[in-house]
Parts: structure tokens; sequence; C-alpha cells
């Protein structure tokens, strides 16, 4: 029996372990996308790039808020991308956009 629970438990920590690995790559993969996009002065998000094609991203979604560092909009942004599987937030990472 101890070692059944220990094999389930060592089962669970690889799966999670896996979703993080994966939302961590998707909100680093995100951030890039929107970094290189044109700068939308005052806006309040981004579209998201398109979810790789594998069934490993299967019920993955992502989020991308912005704002403004400064009031009137002066060419910089935090970025927040927030990863969610199955409606669960998994990983959030943040970074700046600058208009060059």
């Amino acid at each position: 029996m101890i070692f059944l629970t220990g094999l389930a438990t060592s089962s669970k920590a690889a799966f999670i372990g896996d979703q993080q690995a994966t939302a961590k790559s998707l909100a680093q993969n995100q951030i890039e996308w929107v970094k290189n996009t044109e700068y939308i002065y005052d806006a309040t998000q981004y579209s998201p790039a398109p979810m790789p094609n594998s069934a490993d991203y299967a019920n993955f979604s992502v989020e991308i808020l912005v704002e403004p560092l400064h009031s009137p909009d002066d060419g910089i942004q935090r970025i927040t991308v927030t990863v969610k599987h199955a409606d669960k937030g998994i990983t959030t990472l943040e970074s700046y956009k600058v208009d060059r």
C-alpha cells in the first residue's frame, strides 16, 4: 500500500512539473511575441501568438494584459502574461515593451 501511494505521489509530481515547464515556456514565447509586435499606445491587451498545434498544449490558454508605465503612455508598457491550464492559473510573467 505504501508503495502504491508513493508511486501515485511521484506520478502527480511529474505531471505538475511538466505542466509548469510547459506554462513557463508558453509565457516566455508570448512575451517575445508581444515585444516583436507593433507598439499600440494606450493598449490594455495584445492578442496572443497562436498556440502550438500539439497535444502537449491542450487545455492551455494565455492572457496578455498591458498597462502604460506612465500616464499618458510615453512608449513604455508593462506586459503581464498569464498562462492557465483548464482555467487554473499556472504561471505569470512580467516584462516591458518599448516603442523604438
